[in-house]
């Protein structure tokens, strides 16, 4: 069968080159359930906001034999107000660390994730009160709202970011490049319409 790079045929290839690399792609999906197991399959039993009030002689006591009943592990602490998915907190971490690295990359990285789409929408918004503590700007000053959404090629949506940037501190700049073969195809469009119409 052919391959293919750059979206275009490449030399050939098997189907069992091709079966290998979806083999290979499970195992390792395999392997990450296995390793994420311990941190991700506990239960949840804190209460309405998380600190066992409701029962505070024996609320620790009832979640330990709750979990043990379910076969599940004992968190840590409750996750009630988290906005977060759990499992991927470590990309909001990592995040943090390597902040010259692309949100794409990061994906790709620690979840085996292609993200091929990234949907972004950009609004001129008033600074928000919490928005502003944590940049030290005036409440109600103009910002701007980028939502993004990372979608993979199936049509998922991978992860949903929200950031806001006050107006006196942001700075777009955008580098676009036409792969060779998309000039080529205009081209060939451009010469058609030109013998189509006899020019």
């Amino acid at each position: 069968m052919a391959g293919r790079t750059h979206v275009v045929h490449a030399i050939p290839i098997t189907f069992g080159y091709k079966a290998a690399v979806w083999a290979d792609e499970l195992g390792r999906n395999v392997e990450r359930l296995k390793a994420m197991a311990p941190r991700v399959l506990v239960g949840e039993l804190a209460g309405a906001v998380g600190t066992l009030a409701s029962m505070p002689e024996q609320g620790l006591e009832v979640q330990r034999r709750t979990m043990e009943k379910l076969g599940l592990g004992i968190p840590t602490i409750a996750w009630t107000t988290e906005d977060v998915r759990r499992d991927w907190i470590e990309l909001i971490r990592a995040a943090k660390d390597f902040p010259h690295l692309l949100m794409i990359e990061l994906i790709e990285r620690l979840f085996r994730k292609h993200c091929t789409e990234v949907r972004q929408v950009i609004e001129a918004r008033a600074l928000p009160e919490e928005g502003a503590r944590h940049l030290n700007a005036a409440t109600g000053s103009p910002a701007l709202r980028i939502v993004r959404n990372y979608v993979d090629e199936s049509g998922e949506i991978l992860l949903s970011t929200v950031s806001y940037h006050p107006g006196d501190r942001y700075a777009f700049n955008l580098n676009a490049r036409v792969p060779e073969h998309k000039r080529n195809e205009r081209l060939d469009e451009t010469l058609f319409d030109r013998l189509r119409n006899g020019s």
